[in-house]
């Protein structure tokens, strides 16, 4: 085996190959918790209305506020999850262009 494919040999495998920096670790490291936490955000915001449906049981301007939220609040809550992962994830990329 030649010294080449020693050094090859030596360095762990995964994700991006060898070649990997400490940055790009990092940065995924950071891409990842981002996502679970606005995941977790999402299963709030759709477990959180069916679990307490007994409380949200009154009429808002004529029809069940359950109705008003899933008619309105939901799709409105999930375009702000997308909108604030495209923000966070832009002042990132902004941010490793940098460094």
């Amino acid at each position: 085996m030649n010294a080449m494919q020693d050094h090859h040999s030596s360095q762990p495998s995964g994700p991006g190959g060898p070649y990997r920096t400490h940055a790009a670790q990092a940065y995924w490291r950071r891409n990842v918790r981002r996502i679970a936490v606005l995941l977790a955000v999402w299963l709030l915001l759709t477990i959180a209305p069916a679990l307490f449906t007994s409380w949200l049981a009154f009429d808002f301007i004529g029809w069940p506020f359950p109705f008003w939220l899933a008619a309105y609040g939901a799709p409105l809550a999930y375009l702000i999850i997308v909108a604030a992962y495209a923000w966070l994830m832009g002042r990132a990329d902004r941010a490793g262009r940098r460094d």
